[in-house]
């Protein structure tokens, strides 16, 4: 499989999350998630691309598409769920800063090593995104951002409860990239 996209994707944590806990009988229960119709299903066209969820069509009374994890969509979820209980304790409510747009890769890229804005930009693709995801995931502890006005702007860290985070997003990646189907 190529590169795996779904957890980098905004929101996408929240989404796996809500599928995990009961999956969908209709795209529309997943609105509160994702409020756009079109980003949703572009979402979950990539997840299923992905091999993690499965849209089913029901056409009787009118036309319903219903989302459920596969099997590998499960495993991926429980992953997330353990990254998630260790950040978050488990609240809904919290403001999730691995939901950030590629909060995820950028906490697996950290994995190996220290890293300044212009290695997480190739990851991030734009200095915008960079940001917002590093803000995000220091606002929740994951990452120390040492902040230095040279030329690559700062350096970025993992800190202890973010190595234990992404390495559950590395073994979902990897889930989904193939190299572990145990």
């Amino acid at each position: 499989m190529g590169e795996v996209r779904s957890l980098g994707m905004r929101r996408s944590h929240s989404l796996i999350l809500a599928l995990r806990d009961g999956g969908a009988d209709a795209i529309k229960s997943l609105l509160p998630l994702v409020p756009n119709h079109a980003v949703l299903r572009g979402m979950l066209d990539t997840m299923e691309a992905e091999g993690i969820v499965e849209l089913g069509i029901s056409a009787v009374p009118r036309k319903t598409v219903s989302v459920t994890l596969t099997p590998l969509g499960g495993r991926v979820a429980d992953l997330v769920r353990d990254a998630d209980l260790m950040v978050y304790r488990g609240d809904p409510s919290a403001a999730k800063g691995m939901d950030a747009r590629k909060a995820a890769d950028v906490l697996v890229r950290l994995l190996d090593g220290p890293a300044n804005l212009g290695d997480i930009m190739r990851v991030a693709r734009s200095h915008s995104t960079a940001t917002k995801a590093i803000d995000a995931l220091e606002a929740d502890g994951l990452v120390s951002a040492e902040r230095n006005g040279g030329r690559e702007g700062f350096r970025v860290v993992l800190t202890p409860l973010g190595e234990r985070a992404a390495g559950k997003l590395a073994e979902a990646k990897a889930l989904m990239e193939g190299r572990d189907r145990n």
